[in-house]
């Protein structure tokens, strides 16, 4: 999972990461980095639970792909919108140097659009950057041939990297969907202890395992419109590993919530009839009886990766409604 587009992922976005996913990354500044880590990322990159990503760590080919597409970033953005926001520098119009491949950190600084500051750091405008982190995630997920899977809490970021394209279809080269699967994949409160969190992820490792395969599963299945799953056993596999998994962490104190975990995952232009085959409607009965919702949408041009996820809007977890309209306890 490779977390964007700031390098610290916060704590709900952490715990989806420990507990279901093997891997975390975020994007990193070459040198200088541990400026951004805190103790949290230190102590889990010491654990092998935690790797940054350097642009400059691409293929030769990737890399100037990349920075062809960053380029392009700033040559497509108005004049105002590349100058270097004044007042307090935060994490929306700083970035560190070595983020961004050096070659465009250059540009950029010769340009203006980069404003030297202490410490390693660029003052920059907000817009700019925006944009430029999210093509670098999209990039470096894409480089690592479906390994990494982009992930962000910021609505904005997700919506820039997976706006619609437009009305007319001859147009859109990709066909996606777009569920919210936060009810099948809980979390502990974000003021759990890490050290609670990690002593669960070892303790409990096949109930998690159960859960974020049968959640896979379900994903593959709505990208492949010609398998065939078995919408009963799906959801019954995912009910049972969903409550294996809150009675363990309730044996371990943990108090879980859900956030709404938004997933866009591509389907090819030859299936991009799927929606309208009223055989395959079975598809959306099910992800509906699970508490979740199915919908068309279009990815922009270059858009490689399986799956991208969204988070967002806290919410208590028992209030999630299955198939029998009940909560479960």
């Amino acid at each position: 999972m490779m977390y964007y587009p700031f390098v610290h992922p916060p704590r709900p976005v952490l715990w989806q990461a420990l507990l279901y996913w093997d891997n975390l990354t975020s994007i990193s500044p070459v040198d200088g980095y541990q400026y951004q880590f805190g103790s949290e990322l230190t102590g889990l990159q010491d654990l092998g639970l935690y790797r940054p990503t350097h642009a400059d760590d691409l293929p030769p080919a990737a890399l100037a792909y990349l920075v062809s597409d960053l380029r392009r970033v700033v040559e497509e953005l108005p004049g105002e919108d590349l100058v270097p926001v004044p007042g307090p520098l935060n994490a929306n119009n700083r970035v560190y140097w070595g983020k961004l491949p050096l070659t465009v950190q250059d540009d950029l600084v010769e340009i203006g659009a980069f404003a030297p500051e202490e410490r390693g750091m660029y003052r920059v405008s907000p817009v700019l950057l925006s944009r430029l982190m999210i093509v670098l995630a999209k990039h470096l997920a894409s480089a690592s041939g479906g390994m990494v899977i982009p992930f962000t809490d910021s609505l904005a970021a997700h919506r820039v990297a997976f706006a619609p394209l437009g009305p007319d279809l001859s147009l859109r080269q990709a066909m996606a969907w777009q569920i919210d699967i936060g009810d099948l994949l809980p979390i502990p409160r974000p003021d759990t202890p890490l050290a609670n969190v990690l002593r669960f992820r070892a303790a409990y490792h096949d109930e998690r395992e159960e859960l974020a395969q049968a959640v896979l599963k379900l994903l593959v299945a709505a990208s492949s419109p010609t398998g065939n799953a078995d919408p009963v056993a799906v959801q019954k596999t995912i009910k049972n590993a969903v409550g294996q998994v809150k009675t363990a962490g309730h044996r371990e104190g943990i108090v879980w919530v859900k956030r709404s975990l938004l997933v866009l995952g591509a389907i090819g232009i030859a299936a991009a009839g799927f929606y309208a085959l009223p055989g395959y409607a079975w598809l959306a009965n099910t992800l509906a009886g699970l508490g979740t919702g199915i919908a068309p949408v279009v990815t922009r041009p270059g858009t490689s990766t399986e799956f991208a996820y969204l988070q967002c809007l806290e919410a208590t977890f028992p209030d999630a409604i299955w198939a029998s309209g009940k909560p479960i306890t």
